[in-house]
């Protein structure tokens, strides 16, 4: 549903800002199908040699999922369809968002699944180096606590960092129920050991993790309840302290009172979720999902 969000928001400001400069036809070619039924959560990266599109291929009848990729260089169609070489199970109805990508300046491909074979779930990457032709395997070891999601991003040095939410499935307003870990790589096959994201600590039920560089420092988005309260939830924020070390600064809020449209309104009446960020280096916009506490 972000993305979804998300291309919305940055195809309107497109168009917007086309039609500031002047008035000219715009059009859209005729759609095609891109890949087979029943595949969802596209995902697009690209450097100046080759340009990916991620998605998730679903057996409904065998509840069963292969990351699927399609790659294009250059002037070249767009090739056929790849995946993964192992399938991850889901249950229930609803297809999951099992995955995440990411592409270093490198251009090493890094992909996060989470695999449910173990009991708690646990998390897989796999790296390329040679533009998707094939990929390495690493295995995070199985957790205590149930690991619900995996984001990975790519870092200024080339490397990839990694965030592992984990949940202990209880929603009580007296007690954190989600927590995050991370992990860091130089090139996306050998992995530091998992350590806890000492910001998330100080905040109720962190969740939704979005790392990105701003003005050369790295920090880290994150939503969490206001104190221990679950009616309100914010976006906070962290520097890391150190370069390329594990010291990151307190949270600090960022959707508080300079965040509302209607001054009179109280910060505290919102729920602010899953936060995304872009930064060219000397400008930096975020968006972000806000709900009443009534959830309109």
């Amino acid at each position: 549903m972000l993305r979804k969000l998300l291309f919305v928001f940055m195809f309107s400001f497109f168009i917007s800002h086309i039609f500031s400069q002047q008035e000219i036809n715009f059009f859209w070619d005729s759609a095609e199908s891109f890949s087979a039924k029943n595949s969802y959560f596209p995902l697009s990266l690209y450097d100046e040699r080759n340009a990916y599109v991620f998605f998730e291929s679903v057996d409904k009848s065998k509840q069963e999922i292969k990351i699927s990729w399609r790659k294009k260089s250059g002037g070249l169609a767009w090739s056929d369809t790849f995946s993964l070489s192992d399938s991850f199970k889901y249950s229930g109805d609803d297809v999951p968002d099992m995955y995440s990508a990411s592409l270093s300046k490198k251009g090493v491909l890094a992909v996060s699944v989470l695999d449910a074979s173990s009991a708690n779930g646990a998390v897989k990457v796999y790296a390329s180096s040679d533009n998707a032709d094939s990929f390495s395997e690493f295995a995070f070891p199985p957790q205590k606590k149930q690991v619900t999601s995996s984001r990975i991003f790519a870092e200024r040095n080339g490397g990839f960092i990694l965030f592992i939410s984990l949940g202990e499935g209880k929603q009580s307003p007296t007690e954190s129920s989600f927590s995050i870990l991370y992990s860091e790589s130089k090139d996306g096959k050998k992995w530091s050991d998992l350590r806890v994201f000492r910001p998330s600590e100080m905040i109720s039920n962190a969740f939704s993790p979005f790392f990105t560089q701003i003005h050369g420092k790295d920090f880290v988005f994150f939503e969490g309840w206001a104190a221990r309260d679950s009616t309100t939830s914010l976006i906070y924020a962290a520097s890391r302290v150190s370069e390329s070390g594990s010291s990151w600064s307190a949270p600090f809020v960022v959707t508080d009172a300079s965040s509302l449209i209607d001054s009179s309104d109280s910060y505290l009446d919102f729920k602010n979720f899953r936060p995304f960020v872009l930064s060219d280096g000397a400008n930096t916009k975020i968006v972000w999902e806000r709900t009443t506490k009534t959830g309109s």
